[in-house]
């Protein structure tokens, strides 16, 4: 690992961990890989973390091939290239969302939850006890948001959630939780990880975009409004508030 990496993003990604017991000994993770750049920078940070034996623990992924991406052909050269284990699952989601959206439901949260459920199903299958996904600070923040806006309720996407459902019991992890989308960027340029592109037709929704929008003015004004934001939320004083 280079040092520019420790500044960048793992330090932060080693804070989350720790913070939230992420990772103990003897895990076995499987990363949701979809070839976007942030499953792909915490794909590549958790096997380098993987080397270092404070932590122990073993790392594979899952790439859900869904037909709505570009070709993942990359991906598979790469994991052969590096050592590092990808699955892939092949199930075109077309038809279903087509059919989600005819009924009045997202078609993104349709396609979020069958990726989940296929990734805890061949997690539980194959002996993975924990399942790491990409989220970011940004996302931690536009979720935020958009929970106020919509719902008015302050909630957003913990660092670790244990999930039960028909798939099983599964524990989910986000390390990347506290390292902001322009530093996953930067990293996974440098680092020329394989990225692989959308061709999904549907948009991620007004909501998420309001957010994300009030965000940027936000950071334009107040710089660091972000970082100070995050810090709240880890040092709420419940006795002032309602």
């Amino acid at each position: 690992m280079q040092r520019w990496e420790q500044t960048l993003y793992m330090k932060q990604m080693r804070q989350t961990i720790d913070r939230y017991q992420l990772i103990e000994p003897g895990d076995r993770i499987l990363v949701g890989l979809s070839g976007g750049k942030d499953s792909s920078l915490l794909f590549h940070a958790l096997s380098e973390l993987s080397k270092f034996h404070a932590y122990d623990f073993e790392v594979a992924a899952l790439t859900v091939v869904h037909g709505m991406t570009e070709s993942v052909a990359s991906l598979i050269q790469y994991g052969r290239e590096s050592g590092r284990k990808i699955y892939l699952h092949q199930e075109d989601f077309t038809d279903r969302l087509q059919a989600s959206e005819a009924e009045g439901f997202s078609a993104c949260y349709t396609c979020a939850r069958m990726r989940k459920g296929i990734l805890k199903r061949f997690a539980q299958a194959n002996a993975f006890n924990k399942i790491a996904l990409g989220h970011t600070r940004d996302d931690f923040l536009e979720t935020l948001l958009m929970n106020v806006m919509q719902q008015g309720r302050l909630a957003s996407i913990p660092p670790k959630t244990c999930e039960n459902g028909s798939e099983g019991i599964g524990v989910i992890i986000r390390p990347l939780l506290l390292v902001d989308e322009k530093s996953i960027s930067k990293a996974v340029e440098t680092l020329k990880l394989p990225i692989i592109g959308s061709t999904c037709p549907y948009s991620a929704g007004k909501a998420r975009a309001v957010a994300d929008d009030l965000i940027e003015k936000l950071e334009a004004v107040l710089p660091g409004f972000s970082e100070q934001w995050i810090a709240a939320f880890q040092n709420m004083d419940t006795t002032r508030l309602l």
